[in-house]
């Protein structure tokens, strides 16, 4: 998939999502859940980590990480067509996963192909089309797909850290 067709799929997939982003948005119980805290603690986060809050609405996870990490940036394409989207446990998920991935590989980081491969099997279940998407022919794995389309692997908060541009130039 081109970086166009990329844009493309993520421009269409806003502009047909928002359906219930607002209920999310302003839901007391996702703001203030015991998830978050945990999710905290036990991602443990570093103070030059880059944090990607993926498919919530209200970015409830994205501003708990916040205090903790360089930067996080919150990608919420599936706003119209779901009924329900992650949560705070698909981030929990995606990280034990991705740690057992790379511990199993042999490495001590996770790395964005951990994540990648991961995101089907943590997300799928955890998403719920609403009719308007399964009319569209929508489903969780063409979501996450189009999701996992719109990142690129290749981009980390290094890249935006002038300290290793001028390192790396001298």
């Amino acid at each position: 998939m081109t970086k166009d067709q990329s844009q493309e799929y993520k421009q269409l997939s806003q502009e047909r999502f928002g359906r219930y982003a607002q209920g999310y948005v302003a839901s007391q119980t996702h703001a203030a859940a015991q998830e978050l805290a945990a999710l905290i603690e036990m991602a443990d986060p570093q103070p030059d980590w880059l944090v990607l809050d993926i498919a919530t609405g209200g970015g409830h996870t994205a501003l708990a990480f916040a205090p903790h990490v360089q930067k996080v940036i919150a990608a919420d394409l599936t706003r119209k067509m779901l009924t329900w989207g992650a949560g705070p446990r698909s981030v929990q998920a995606l990280l034990l996963g991705g740690k057992t991935r790379a511990a199993l590989s042999g490495r001590h980081y996770v790395s964005a192909e951990d994540v990648r491969a991961l995101a089907h099997p943590v997300l799928r279940h955890r998403l719920v089309t609403n009719f308007s998407a399964e009319a569209e022919g929508y489903t969780t794995d063409r979501i996450v797909d189009e999701l996992l389309a719109s990142l690129d692997p290749t981009k980390t908060s290094l890249d935006e850290d002038e300290r290793l541009s001028k390192v790396l130039s001298t």
